[in-house]
């Protein structure tokens, strides 16, 4: 957004890749069965009319929420320093905490998020959440008293695909005639960090070739 709006590039491609099974345990059934690899990318282009429909934008982050979800990445230990132990480089997730924690954020992100837009929540069209598990999207959903046609969900499909999620869940929506255009469409992501956030866009893509 901010190359575009710079001017510095007209174009930009944003890539969301995860790479789950060479970083779980496949013993731990609390989480292997939940993980699952994708990418997904989007082209972005400066509008022909100059018109901005990337409507607002939120991030944030509570590292003291970090242990809730982590790969341990021990490496070496340093001559120099006093030693660590040895830990499992593995997927490692707190699923009770990270359902508390997700529920509760997104509602709040995304209603700060549409404030920031100029917009109220019946302006929102389509919700297309991080595809975490669908006990949270379905938990957002009737917190914020979406419909089911305006929640974009395809889990079942993949499992958790962390980066490529939403990108993935757009895409065949919109391969599937399930978004209209124009649209108001809010993106909202979560995860390890631990780290959210929300993009509220006005999707008026004139075909399918678009989202691709």
């Amino acid at each position: 957004k901010s190359f575009i709006n710079s001017g510095t590039y007209k174009t930009v491609l944003v890539v969301g890749v995860d790479v789950h099974s060479r970083f779980v345990n496949w013993e731990d059934r609390s989480t292997c069965v939940l993980f699952g690899d994708g990418a997904g990318a989007l082209v972005l282009q400066q509008s022909e009319d100059g018109i901005n429909d990337i409507l607002a934008l939120e991030m944030f982050a509570n590292g003291s929420k970090s242990s809730e979800l982590k790969i341990p990445l021990t490496g070496k230990n340093c001559p120099l320093v006093e030693s660590n132990d040895a830990r499992s480089q593995h997927v490692s997730m707190n699923g009770r905490e990270v359902y508390k924690f997700a529920v509760n954020i997104v509602p709040e992100s995304l209603t700060q998020c549409l404030d920031k837009a100029g917009l109220k929540l019946e302006d929102l069209d389509y919700f297309v959440s991080h595809q975490a598990n669908i006990r949270i999207i379905q938990a957002v959903q009737e917190r914020l008293q979406l419909e089911d046609k305006q929640v974009i969900a395809n889990l079942e499909k993949y499992g958790n695909t962390s980066a490529a999620s939403i990108p993935i869940a757009f895409k065949e929506a919109v391969e599937n005639n399930l978004i209209n255009t124009p649209s108001n469409v809010a993106f909202c992501g979560f995860g390890a960090g631990l780290t959210w956030g929300t993009a509220i866009i006005r999707w008026r893509a004139k075909d399918k070739r678009k989202a691709e």
